[in-house]
């Protein structure tokens, strides 16, 4: 891009001693290439000089860009992640859940069938007891995976 046509658009007052500095981002026609130019007056006894100074942005924009991006794809990476756990913590639960109960109903009938009879009934229930503390630890697990989004 030619100098001159850089600061065409830039509308200088009419008295140049106003304008002290000033900074105008421009695009090159380049998809993504952005300079910056900034300009200040530097006064002199006998003159006004301008220092001009051209900063190319072009790849610290890009970086900024890819930094987006992966953040991005982290974030979606560790969705996916957490979807699975919860989908693994959900099919662990069920899996532990099932024989859990069939083994709690069968204590259950003999715990009142021992009764009946007048057995000792403290070894059923302290089966049943730990039946119960396993069954709130698999609640607790389906309450994990329901947190993470996965089904419960």
């Amino acid at each position: 891009t030619d100098v001159k046509n850089l600061f065409q658009d830039i509308q200088f007052p009419p008295d140049v001693s106003q304008l002290t500095s000033r900074t105008k981002s421009l695009h090159d026609g380049e998809p993504g290439a952005r300079v910056e130019i900034s300009f200040s007056q530097f006064p002199t006894s006998t003159i006004s000089k301008w220092i001009v100074i051209f900063r190319d942005l072009t790849e610290t924009e890009k970086a900024e860009e890819q930094k987006i991006l992966s953040a991005r794809e982290t974030e979606a990476l560790r969705t996916q992640q957490m979807a699975t756990l919860a989908q693994l913590a959900t099919g662990v639960a069920h899996e532990i859940r099932n024989p859990l109960t069939s083994i709690k109903m069968l204590i259950q009938i003999n715990l009142d069938a021992f009764k009946e009879r007048g057995l000792p009934t403290q070894d059923l229930e302290l089966v049943e007891q730990e039946i119960r503390r396993m069954e709130r630890s698999v609640t607790s697990l389906l309450d994990f995976a329901r947190e993470l989004g996965g089904p419960g």
